[in-house]
């Protein structure tokens, strides 16, 4: 079986399609999730958990310094509940309750006691954002560095030579959007069609308008796509939002390929080579688009 809390692996892992099949192979698959995503559609059993206007946490971030409490704004809605409330009842049922028990402001209080030991306490904390007192204000604040002449080193060149196939000539980069995370969006927010962009050699060479519509694919998959031209995108690379929904026509990583990177032992989600395949001529109404610019193009909503 698989228990799947926090996550929406089938979307959000390399592969996406073999994934899928991992999971549609299992006999038992519990989701706990607060929309019905990618993975719960291989679910047996789904469980709707709160979001953060309807609990009470605290939440740090390894994008900046700062500790935020939150507080619960309405009720749990519906039948869901928090994440905490459904482990300790499983807890319960698996005999070791006491050991999961408290109100969710005791295991913050345990969660915290680092910060409780450097005058921080959570009660303080949930009435207002707090400077993390053991973070530094920037890194490397000593000039000292993890290097062999312990001063910052520029990487002038690359031993490793990058992932090469003629029958697969660009290289897909996925990026995060300005307009969700990941893939936590609302069904009304998300794209009509999935798309792509490319820059004018990539479009000229592919024989592919702005606007038209492609066969994106991979050793692994293939996407169908609208292309959008943008001369800021660099030679030989398609540029995807990651995050799109695989139900509704999206899913970047239904293209990526499930390879470890060279370093760290992590997926390399920046090595997969794709190609673009023109399948659709352009409708008339197609006629009146333009190719992206930088003067016409909202450069927030731009990845």
């Amino acid at each position: 079986m698989m228990f799947v809390n926090g996550g929406n692996p089938v979307n959000q892992s390399p592969n996406s399609n073999l994934v899928a099949g991992a999971l549609r192979q299992l006999e038992f698959v519990v989701v706990v999730d607060s929309f019905l995503t990618d993975t719960t559609d291989y679910a047996h059993l789904f469980l709707p958990t709160t979001t953060f206007l309807e609990e009470e946490d605290a939440l740090v971030s390894w994008g900046h310094n700062i500790l935020g409490g939150v507080n619960p704004a309405i009720e749990p809605v519906g039948e869901s509940r928090s994440d905490l409330w459904i482990f300790q009842q499983l807890a319960e049922r698996l005999g070791f309750g006491d050991d999961m028990a408290g109100h969710p402001r005791d295991w913050l209080k345990r969660i915290l006691m680092p910060m409780q030991n450097q005058g921080v306490s959570v009660d303080t904390l949930m009435e207002g954002p707090i400077r993390c007192p053991v973070a530094p204000m920037v890194p490397f604040a000593d000039k000292m560095f993890p290097t062999p002449s312990g001063r910052f080193e520029f990487i002038d060149a690359v031993e490793i030579a990058p992932r090469s196939d003629p029958n697969f000539p660009l290289t897909f980069v996925t990026n995060f959007s300005k307009k969700w995370l990941l893939s936590q969006m609302l069904e009304t927010e998300h794209p009509k069609t999935a798309s792509v962009r490319v820059g004018l050699e990539v479009a000229e060479n592919s024989g592919i308008k702005n606007g038209e519509f492609a066969r994106l694919r991979s050793v692994v998959g293939e996407l169908r796509v609208e292309v959008l031209v943008d001369p800021r995108v660099g030679p030989g690379m398609v540029i995807m939002p990651v995050g799109t929904w695989m139900k509704r026509g999206g899913g970047a990583n239904v293209i990526t390929e499930d390879i470890m990177s060279n370093f760290g032992e992590m997926a390399a989600y920046g090595e997969t080579r794709v190609c673009l395949e023109q399948i659709e001529t352009r409708s008339p109404a197609d006629d009146a688009r333009t190719i992206l610019s930088p003067q016409k193009v909202d450069l927030q909503t731009m990845q």
